[in-house]
């Protein structure tokens, strides 16, 4: 300014991120189906294979930086680059992390990440498709795949504690898919997948499968959907999730298939006012 402040402008971004949604919708129904999964994805791989391709490692991907946005069609945002990496500027383009300095989430971080864990502690994009891989067997499990209390002991989990298979906490997924899932959490870096977009491109794949054999879990999030209200004529639209009259949902403005309900079985499973939720028929 004028006065000698500096300043800079920000996009104002109005929704919710991944952390709110994934709490509501694991409280609901115990874990996210793959079909919910997928948009979701996509965007996520988008972003990340963009930034990866310009050189630049995210280090810290985690349910609350990665936002959506209200409106359709899906947009989300994939936030907070503030310990992001520059591989090319780093000395030698070796991107090594300093001694003794531990930069990233515990819940989600690679191993190659923890400084004097005896692994190689050369960061790459693979980093980031560890904590993808995290995150999405959080969202498929309903729980990520290690916990602690204590965060020492969490990334020592990280670095060498093997995870419990997703197929053992959600056996119903396709096989494509829980093997990705597992592949992207390898802790050697050159297992795992070898880009973003082969992630959700394999991922697509397996969810296809499962589509072709037909869906075990309800699609609903348990997100804001549209109220008739008990006379009919009381709308309450929620920003994310709208069940269209004619057997199809709007997930993030995608349309997923679902059979024709009666309409009492509609209701069933929905998020009434923003507060309560149908679960049954007495």
């Amino acid at each position: 300014t004028e006065e000698g402040w500096l300043y800079y402008v920000m996009e104002k971004l109005e929704g919710r991120d991944l952390d709110a949604i994934m709490s509501e919708a694991i409280e609901l129904h115990g874990r996210m189906t793959p079909a919910q999964v997928l948009p979701l994805l996509e965007q996520i791989c988008l972003g990340l294979q963009a930034a990866h391709d310009a050189g630049i490692v995210h280090r810290d991907l985690k349910p609350e930086n990665v936002f959506v946005l209200e409106g359709e069609p899906l947009r989300l945002k994939v936030l907070d680059f503030g310990i992001a990496q520059v591989l090319e500027r780093e000395a030698g383009g070796a991107g090594h992390t300093q001694v003794g300095m531990i930069l990233g989430t515990p819940l989600i971080m690679a191993p190659e990440q923890v400084p004097g864990s005896g692994r190689v502690t050369k960061v790459t994009s693979r980093t980031d498709l560890y904590s993808l891989g995290i995150l999405l067997y959080w969202m498929l499990a309903g729980r990520p795949p290690f916990m602690d209390d204590d965060l020492f002991a969490l990334v020592s989990k990280q670095v060498s504690e093997e995870p419990v298979p997703l197929n053992q906490r959600a056996p119903d997924l396709p096989a494509a898919i829980t093997t990705l899932v597992m592949q992207c959490i390898r802790k050697p870096p050159g297992e795992r997948p070898a880009t973003a977009t082969e992630i959700y491109r394999r991922f697509r794949a397996g969810r296809d499968e499962e589509a072709a054999l037909g869906d075990t879990l309800p699609v609903d999030m348990g997100l804001p959907e549209e109220d008739y209200g008990t006379d009919g004529n009381t709308v309450d639209t929620g920003p994310l999730a709208v069940r269209s009259p004619a057997g199809t949902q709007q997930l993030f403005g995608h349309p997923v298939a679902n059979p024709a309900p009666t309409p009492i079985q509609a209701r069933i499973g929905q998020v009434l006012k923003r507060t309560y939720r149908l679960e049954r028929l007495i």
